[in-house]
């Protein structure tokens, strides 16, 4: 029996984007990858030193419990109450850099969930104003975007695998980001080490 030639046929090959050449595919939207991974390093750089931001904290709780805080306005109980607080400063430092290094390792490998944590943080970052506000929006705008959504996509992971010898290069603006970023890190850890060593004259 002859198939029919006017019958509709399959239609499954054009639910998907990668309709076509799979390159033209993974170049179309290699930047936007380029930009979300780029996200992933800036929170690796920020769960980073948030843990050394943390142990400061740690290490300022244990110096102040054991009495170590000099200083003409610091006594026994402000001591005690500055140990506590240093002590609750580094559990926050920790359990959000756990997150960020969380998130980090997913938007590196384009895991789905990272991409609603990711914008939680973003969202957050937006507080920030006017600096934050910028980078997050951005952030939000990359990982919320049309784009963003099929870059996360299992679809997009197969044009990955079938399009290896494509590499792609950290956008200017990215770059940027990350400066700025490590710039007021190292501020805040700066600001950490002055205030430990001042505590200890």
């Amino acid at each position: 029996m002859s198939s029919n030639p006017y019958a509709v046929q399959s239609t499954e090959y054009m639910s998907s984007p990668m309709t076509g050449d799979v390159e033209s595919t993974r170049r179309k939207y290699l930047s936007h990858e380029a930009s979300v991974k780029s996200i992933g390093t800036l929170y690796y750089l920020g769960g980073f030193f948030g843990l050394l931001a943390g142990v400061m904290y740690a290490g300022m709780s244990i110096t102040a419990a054991a009495g170590g805080m000099q200083g003409p306005q610091l006594g026994e109980r402000e001591q005690t109450v500055f140990a506590m607080m240093m002590g609750i400063a580094s559990v926050v430092a920790f359990a959000i850099s756990s997150v960020q290094l969380w998130t980090a390792y997913g938007l590196r490998r384009l895991k789905p969930y990272s991409r609603i944590s990711g914008s939680v943080i973003a969202g957050i970052g937006l507080l920030g104003f006017p600096l934050g506000t910028l980078i997050c929006g951005y952030f939000l705008y990359l990982l919320l975007s049309a784009k963003g959504e099929f870059v996360f996509s299992q679809q997009y992971k197969d044009v990955i695998q079938q399009t290896p010898h494509i590499k792609y290069k950290t956008s200017i603006i990215v770059r940027i980001l990350v400066g700025i970023l490590l710039f007021f890190l190292l501020l805040g850890v700066i600001g950490i080490v002055i205030s430990i060593v001042g505590g200890r004259r």
